[in-house]
Order: structure tokens, then sequence, then C-alpha cells
């Protein structure tokens, strides 16, 4: 563009010097010529600008980790023809300090809008920011640009994609389920039978009503009463990690990852389980009753937003629902000092109960080996995940 504009300039100083000194009536048309080239790009961006409207991708995306998914962006043109269209974007989880840019070109016209179909991938869990950073128009001649806002015309940019857990064997599992959460029980016993619905899938077959499903031709299900003794607790420490860039996604990625294993893990026992985790906005519980709810507690730990601190009204609120509920807990965190886990220390009842998960962060493993033996000592379950000695060896099932 910077070339055209200097040929251009000098192209027209060249004809109006030779207008000035020779006086040739053929100066005097390219000269005219070149004015009108202008007039006509001046005019062409314009009409450009006022007709310009890009329209955002209204699904609910919920794509799973290592999933492929698109982004759509459908770029219109209300009035006048947009010659050329330049996009710039750039996609990485929130964690992420460098995230990668594509750049597109486009036209579009009244009835041949332009869509854009953003093929992207994620290889963690969380969640994943897209971002247009800038749209500019160009005219015919590439003379002028003209910088569209895009506060007005994308109000929700950047846009936030949950990226979903995938379910594999919680390796910890079998041993917390045995031996460290007390509570627990692996029989069949139940409080009262108090109904009953259709057989979702991911239901216990256990759980079948098999005389109604034969009088019925339909596969029923029995519903019992829980109590608030009956739920695990899984609370998601969701303290912002100590490390940043690619360090930080490995680490939440693992955080979501694990929780969301062992949820799985607990409901297909059927043990039903409330996941707690602290949030501005309001939801800060999620109840998972039976297998059919592990979709929803996936999406529930893709959409936390992480913090620089917990704030300590929260953990007396927790504190006390632990201890008025004797529930069993577990609690996944990526502490590397004791006080964003200090409800722990409030508690009074009995802290073979609870269950520490501890997920390492590169190059301060010392840190949490240390937050492990401290909680250890007061007789909490402490267990140290590395983020890097784990494998997708089992998936959804």
């Amino acid at each position: 563009m910077r070339f055209r504009r200097v040929f251009f300039i000098l192209i027209t100083i060249v004809c109006l010097g030779g207008l000035l000194y020779s006086g040739l009536r053929v100066f005097f048309y390219l000269l005219v010529f070149l004015l009108s080239l202008l007039l006509l790009s001046a005019a062409e961006i314009a009409f450009a600008a006022l007709s310009f409207r890009i329209e955002p991708d209204r699904r609910h995306l919920f794509p799973s980790k290592n999933e492929s998914f698109s982004r759509r962006l459908t770029i219109c043109s209300d009035l006048f023809p947009i010659m050329h269209i330049r996009m710039i974007c750039e996609h990485g989880h929130c964690t992420d300090v460098r995230r990668e840019q594509l750049s597109f070109h486009a036209s579009a016209t009244k009835t041949r809008p332009a869509i854009l179909n953003i093929p992207l991938t994620s290889n963690y869990a969380g969640m994943y920011e897209f971002h247009v950073t800038s749209v500019e128009l160009f005219d015919f001649l590439g003379f002028f640009r003209y910088k569209v806002p895009l506060r007005s015309q994308l109000p929700d940019n950047p846009a936030y994609i949950p990226i979903l857990p995938r379910i594999n064997r919680f390796s910890r599992a079998p041993r917390v389920f045995s031996e460290l959460i007390p509570p627990m029980r692996k029989t069949s016993e139940r409080s009262e039978n108090v109904g009953g619905r259709e057989y979702r899938p991911g239901d216990d077959l256990r759980t079948i009503n098999w005389k109604r499903t034969a009088r019925t031709g339909v596969l029923y299900v029995k519903e019992y009463e829980k109590g608030t003794q009956d739920f695990h607790l899984l609370y998601i420490d969701l303290t912002r990690p100590a490390v940043t860039g690619e360090e930080a996604t490995i680490t939440v990625d693992c955080l979501f990852g694990q929780a969301a294993d062992l949820c799985a893990f607990l409901v297909r026992e059927q043990r039903p389980v409330s996941i707690l985790g602290f949030a501005e906005d309001g939801e800060e519980q999620c109840a998972v009753l039976h297998s059919g709810s592990i979709e929803k507690a996936k999406i529930y730990l893709a959409t936390r937003k992480f913090t620089p601190a917990v704030p300590e009204d929260y953990k007396d609120r927790l504190s006390s629902l632990w201890e008025i509920g004797k529930n069993s807990l577990s609690v996944f965190s990526a502490a590397l000092t004791p006080e964003p886990l200090s409800f722990l220390s409030r508690f009074s009842g009995d802290l073979a109960t609870v269950t520490l998960f501890l997920i390492t962060q590169n190059g301060l493993e010392d840190q949490a080996r240390s937050v492990s033996d401290y909680y250890a000592r007061m007789g909490v379950n402490c267990f140290l995940i590395h983020p890097k000695d784990l494998g997708d060896k089992e998936i959804d099932r």
C-alpha cells in the first residue's frame, strides 16, 4: 500500500509539473483522471465502512479436549460491495501468554456474504479465548485503509469457549474409595425408593426397575431419596497457578481432568457428588446425581475462572457446609502454600474423611510437597499428582 501511494503521488507531481511547464492538455487529462480515481477510492472506502457488518457465531460450543471445532464469523455488506477485508485473530487458552495468530482475507457483497469457518483444536481443558484483534477495509486501488471499531461490531470480543475435560480412569480413585473415605459404601444400600423415571444413557444398570420395564416395554430406573450425608463434596481451589504460559495451562488441565475423573468414578459407584468452587458470578455449586449429569459437571469445571485469592468469607462458608453435613470431602488444588487451603485447619470434624490432591507445578514440586506434608500432619490424606506423568489411557465411557 505504501508503494502505491508513493507511486501515485509521484505520477501526480509529474503530471502537475508537465501541465505547468508545457501546458499540454494530455497532462491536464491525466491529472483529472488520477484525481477521479482518488475520489472514487475515497467514496468506496466510505461506503464500505457504512455497509460493513460482522456476525459472530451464536452457537454454544462445548468441545472436548483434543476435539476439532470451528469458530464461524459471517462478514456482511448491507449497501456496497467490499472488495478487500483483512481480519487478524488470536486464539489460545486464557492462561497462555502468547497466542497463535491467524490472518484472513475476504470480500463481501450484499447477496454473497463471506463466511469464515476457522478450524480450532485444543489439547487442554479450560477456558479457550478467541480474539478478533483487528478488521481492516481497503479500497479497490489500495490507497485507503479503514480500521473497523470492533467494540460496536463485536460486543462479545474476545469470545471464551469452554474446553471440556475428558474422562479417564482416575488412578487414585480405587484406593480413595475403598480406604480413605469411610462414609462411602460400595454396597447397593440406599435410602427409601421415592419413584422412578425413564432410563437415561449412563444410568447404572443395577437401578433398572425390571417389573415396570416388562409391563410397559420401556426401560425404567428406580430413584432413591438422598440425604445430605450421601453427597461427597468435591472442592476445586481456583487460586491462580504461580507458573505462566503453557505450564499454567497444563496445570489447569490436570486439575480439571482429575476432578472430572474422580467425579465420574464416584457417580458410577452410585455416590452423588456436589462440586464446589468459588465464583464471582454466584455459580458456586454443581450437583451430580447420576451418570447422565457428568456432562453438566464437565461444563461446570471447564467454565471456572481463576482468581488471585479465594475470599476468606467463602472459606468460612465451605467449612460450615462440611461441618453441618458431615460429608466426605476431596480437594483439588495447585497451592504452593497452606494459605489457599486454610479452611481445612478450621474443621472440627474428622479430617480422615478429607482427601487433598495437589497438582504439582513445573519447577515448584518442593513447595507442593511442603504443603502436602503440612496437611498430612493434620490427618488429611494427601496425594501429589504430576501432570506430565498422566496419560489419556482410557477415554469417555
